[in-house]
């Protein structure tokens, strides 16, 4: 990923004033992974809202944590909250859906009626999905 791509789906996260951002990751991305999630770590402090970080393993989970604590992230902002588990399942159980950021392969979502955003890895390349209600609404 070029380094405004971070900074890109940050400020679409923020323009949309996301109040649950949920993050699937993978280290694919290495830095810029990291740079995406701490920037939607600042844009859910700002907006009240919260971020949740899903995980497929428990040790991602260590491997993610140390590399956010490492990141220089501002002090006020917290963490995101880290769940781990199967990404489909884990977002059945959240409910108010806002923003979606998948790193890796797109799965069918269904019907969350959120912007999903896919990205692969060092590819700048990414999907957006809205709901018709999202696009009426956004007009």
């Amino acid at each position: 990923m070029e380094p405004s791509a971070p900074e890109l789906i940050s400020a679409m996260a923020g323009g949309w004033n996301a109040k649950l951002i949920i993050e699937v990751w993978t280290n694919i991305g290495g830095v810029a992974a990291i740079k995406c999630s701490t920037g939607l770590a600042v844009v859910a402090h700002r907006s009240g809202g919260r971020h949740v970080c899903i995980l497929a393993a428990e040790k991602s989970g260590h491997v993610y944590i140390c590399a956010m604590k490492n990141n220089n992230s501002p002090k006020d902002v917290s963490l995101p909250e880290v769940m781990v588990g199967e990404s489909e399942e884990l977002m059945k159980k959240l409910i108010g859906i806002d923003f979606i950021v998948v790193d890796g392969i797109c799965n069918d979502f269904g019907q969350l009626g959120a912007v999903i955003i896919c990205k692969s890895g060092s590819s700048v390349n990414f999907h957006v999905e809205l709901s018709y209600d999202q696009l009426k609404n956004a007009v």
